[in-house]
């Protein structure tokens, strides 16, 4: 079970070796690296394979593979774009508190 303080940020990208979504989320995975990489370093980045662990699927609520999902102070909220590295960071500023500074 993922356990975070309340002022950190993950950003956790499930993925799953199903078949049908296998490029897709090769895919992710290349771009969430990338986005990782940020000199920021204000992001917990995770990744977690649904096939190996089926029932966060549903414990989670996830609806899609791959999915991005971001934890931050005030909740969580799922990356509903077109996944890329630079969109993943804009994404995950955004949710920054405006107390931080870069």
């Amino acid at each position: 079970m993922l356990f975070r303080s309340g002022s950190s940020i993950w950003a956790i990208l499930f993925i799953g070796n199903v078949k049908d979504v296998h490029n897709a989320c090769k895919k992710a995975l290349n771009e969430f690296s990338k986005a990782s990489e940020t000199k920021h370093n204000i992001t917990n980045f995770c990744i977690v394979n649904l096939t190996e662990e089926p029932f966060l699927q549903r414990y989670l609520g996830i609806s899609a593979i791959p999915m991005i999902r971001i934890y931050f102070s005030g909740g969580s909220e799922d990356y509903r774009q077109k996944i890329s590295a630079k969109k993943i960071q804009e994404f995950i500023i955004d949710k920054i508190p405006n107390h931080v500074r870069l």
